[in-house]
């Protein structure tokens, strides 16, 4: 039985992974694809997706809470380069679905978007519109001190 455990925790961490990188795969082709509109929409609005069901992508719902919050992280990420690369096709449903990130229930998930954020608004100058650090105000009064000290 042990090792039957094992085995399905391994398989389970390699369709944690191909869901990883199939996100990613998708930002990528976002970003440096020369797509249709109706293509790029389709694929941001998975993405977004991913953000708006909690990173439940099982049809399930059996995913693990601790994939579905890498899963929010990687997706929110991607979105953060998808809207670096194609601010005319970022709309602003993408925008808000964003901004939810800075209030997401796992402290890493909030750090890790709101420096990205950070870094693309101040330190890139640029690379983000400065609008992007509106999205700040959201985690101004946050209790989680490992957000507020950012």
């Amino acid at each position: 039985a042990p090792s039957n455990h094992s085995s399905s925790k391994k398989d389970r961490n390699i369709h944690m992974q191909a869901r990883v990188q199939g996100i990613k795969l998708i930002s990528i082709y976002l970003s440096h694809g020369d797509l249709e509109t109706e293509v790029a929409e389709t694929l941001l609005d998975h993405i977004q997706n991913i953000i708006q069901e909690q990173g439940e992508v099982s049809t399930d719902r059996s995913t693990a809470k601790p994939d579905r919050a890498t899963l929010r992280l990687v997706a929110g990420s991607c979105l953060i380069k998808i809207a670096k690369s194609m601010l005319d096709l970022f709309p602003p449903q993408a925008f808000l679905t964003l901004s939810r990130l800075l209030n997401d229930e796992d402290s890493k998930v909030k750090s890790t978007i709101l420096k990205k954020l950070y870094k693309g608004t101040a330190k890139q100058q640029g690379k983000l519109p400065f609008y992007y650090a509106s999205m700040f105000a959201m985690v101004a009064n946050d209790t989680d001190s490992n957000v507020v000290d950012q």
